[in-house]
């Protein structure tokens, strides 16, 4: 695993999980049916260095605590912890597990997949023999101990509760009294030996709480103590040797990798650790981020992207089509089988096994280390787009746009239209004119709604909850956009001059009422033409659409249209193509309204504005905090007002 990608929280979570050492006894090989039994665990403290918090401590755990379901179910058997090429990484499984007074044992059976010949042929011959215990650790305290008087204190992390997921090969243990049994030390193979229980219960003492004494490791002792000694020095030349070999590669400064070599990190650790440095240089230096680096991202980019339209593909092709070079076709399989698989893909993406888990632990890891979490998000977000974007309204024609920088109440600015150009003489000064603020004011408000994507919803493989709920809450934002601004028409509403928008005192209103003609859309036309700037000054406004109700419709295009030839002058259509028809169906009645193009200085009535830099349906999502999985969230930072009545005229109508 790449451990430079993860994010704070997969770093904190991986430090719950601890790699312990392990070997095998070639005395209880079967060659033919390819098992063999080993000690995975003597019970010895190991030195750790926790890289991230600068911290090294001793770990320790409580033989009651120990849980060795996953190894009883079938555990897979990996080399060095990688599981990065998915189920190809499993080099064999866990047949049992156990323990008794000599520690902790596992019966292991390895694959008879051609690749793992070689691999089985050195355990055979006894050059593979050590192995290591992948484990999560559940629960833990911690506290410190005095090793001799005056010494420093020495911090120590018990794992109360503890559950080995894998075992692996690895040259280089934590654990070397580890070893692979011969016969006569396995006669309690595939038990649990309670007597063996018992007597290492007995050498623990109780711990309450941090205060506690820690419980004493197990005594199991070397079997050849000499030997135990030269294995070990040899080991720890091994350790240095790596380390540095690793240190020098990814150019890390001498200092630090000393650090890690008086700690006594693992080698594991240390290129964790080493990997995470890089990437951190990396951000703080993009000029010498390498290619390899910036290709995982793409690569990573890449996946996303196909499962996400593989996603929106099953649930409706015909509008996200998958072609052939698109990356969504590697992923099409995977999407059609359900969420579940979608889930296993990404944490196999990342390294991860998936054997043996169960799916609501499967969703859980998925959510929290993995892609899993951007790819649902990132199909809700584009079939919430979707459905904004499907709604059809015209109100947009009619209302000027507008960027809010707050949430304050705004009043735009507007030029006092009483002081124009003024003669300026040959060595003459030019004049101020005035900016004043208009008088109407409007504000951004926020609408939103959060859709729950639980452990529930991918289980259960409810794809409606990533595509058609999103896209239904889309839609519904876009509707809510529009009763807003035909409310304004609708209502009719006072001014900041405590007159009707619409209102005889303002000559934009025929109260009397007649139906659409030419000679109705001639009277309108006049008025709007005639309107007066604050100065007095004529703005000649020209009307651009006719809004009617949806009773209207067909009398408004027959005066409008461009297809109806008159056979005698009288019954010409003067004003065919000058008007755009706009319907709107939440107005009623018989009236009808014209409006002039809302970008004409001076003639804009309507508007409509957003929050600065988030325009239109905004979502955002993180990992569930009152639910167990993802919350995402749709957003709408939308506001409507007047800011004028000259460029609008309402006709009551008949």
């Amino acid at each position: 695993m790449d451990k430079s990608k993860l994010t704070e929280l997969q770093k904190e979570q991986l430090q719950h999980c601890e790699f312990m050492a392990a070997s095998i006894p070639p005395e209880t090989l079967n060659a033919e049916k390819r098992t063999v039994d080993c000690i995975f665990y003597t019970g010895i403290d190991v030195s750790r260095y926790d890289f991230w918090k600068n911290e090294k401590y001793i770990r320790r755990f409580d033989p009651k605590g120990a849980d060795l379901s996953f190894l009883n179910n079938g555990a897979p058997v990996l080399d060095n912890h990688s599981a990065w090429e998915g189920s190809a990484s499993q080099k064999g499984k866990v047949e049992k597990a156990w323990m008794d007074g000599t520690g902790y044992k596992a019966s292991l059976r390895f694959s008879r997949r051609k690749e793992i010949d070689g691999l089985w042929q050195d355990i055979q011959d006894g050059i593979v023999n050590k192995f290591s215990m992948g484990t999560e650790i559940l629960e833990e305290k911690k506290f410190t101990e005095d090793p001799t008087p005056g010494a420093e204190p020495i911090t120590i992390r018990l794992a109360t509760k503890w559950r080995p997921f894998e075992i692996s090969l690895t040259p280089l243990p934590a654990d070397f009294n580890t070893t692979t049994l011969n016969r006569a030390e396995n006669k309690t193979t595939g038990a649990t030996a309670p007597k063996g229980e018992e007597e290492m219960k007995e050498k623990e003492e109780k711990v309450e709480g941090v205060e506690a004494p820690p419980v004493e490791a197990v005594s199991l002792a070397a079997p050849n103590a000499e030997e135990a000694r030269a294995a070990g020095a040899k080991a720890e030349r091994l350790r240095q040797l790596e380390i540095r070999k690793i240190g020098n590669a990814v150019k890390l400064e001498a200092a630090l990798v000393q650090q890690h070599l008086d700690a006594g990190t693992s080698v594991e650790a240390f290129r964790a650790a080493a990997l995470n440095h890089l990437a951190e240089r990396s951000e703080a230096h993009p000029e010498i981020r390498s290619h390899s680096a910036e290709m995982t991202r793409d690569e990573a980019d890449t996946r996303r992207e196909g499962i996400k339209m593989a996603l929106l593909n099953r649930f409706d092709s015909a509008k996200y089509p998958i072609k052939e070079s698109d990356p969504a076709r590697e992923y099409a399989g995977i999407a059609s089988m359900g969420l579940m698989r979608v889930a296993e893909a990404c944490l196999v993406a990342r390294g991860e096994s998936v054997r043996n888990l169960s799916p609501s632990r499967i969703v859980e890891l998925a959510i929290s280390t993995s892609d899993l979490p951007f790819i649902l998000a990132g199909t809700a977000d584009t079939s919430l787009r979707a459905g904004y974007e499907q709604y059809t309204s015209d109100w947009r024609k009619i209302a000027a746009r507008r960027l809010a920088a707050n949430f304050r109440t705004q009043n735009d600015l507007t030029f006092d239209m009483s002081s124009g150009l003024d003669l300026v003489s040959e060595g003459g000064e030019f004049h101020y004119g005035k900016l004043v603020e208009n008088k109407e004011t409007w504000r951004v408000l926020t609408y939103g709604k959060i859709i729950p994507i639980t452990r529930q919803v991918i289980i259960n493989d409810d794809l409606g909850a990533l595509t058609r709920i999103p896209q239904q809450l889309g839609f519904k934002a876009a509707v809510k956009q529009a009763d807003l601004v035909w409310a304004i028409l609708v209502l009719n509403g006072d001014l900041s001059d405590l007159v009707d928008l619409f209102h005889a005192t303002h000559a934009n209103y025929t109260g009397s009422g007649t139906a659409i003609s030419d000679a109705s859309i001639a009277v309108g036309r006049t008025m709007m033409r005639e309107q007066l700037a604050l100065g007095g000054d004529h703005l000649n406004i020209v009307p651009k659409f006719i809004v009617v109700p949806s009773a209207k419709e067909r009398l408004a295009r027959q005066y409008t249209s461009t297809q109806y030839v008159s056979a005698t002058p009288a019954n010409i259509n003067v004003f065919a193509g000058t008007l755009e028809v706009i319907v709107e169906p939440r107005l009623t009645g018989n009236g009808w309204y014209l409006f002039a193009d809302p970008n004409v200085p001076g003639a804009e009535v309507l508007i409509h504005g957003y929050l600065n830099g988030q325009e239109g349906i905004y979502s955002e999502s993180r990992q569930g905090f009152g639910i167990d999985g993802v919350e995402f969230k749709a957003r709408m930072d939308f506001g409507v007002g007047v800011v004028d009545f000259r460029g609008a005229y309402f006709n009551v109508g008949a």
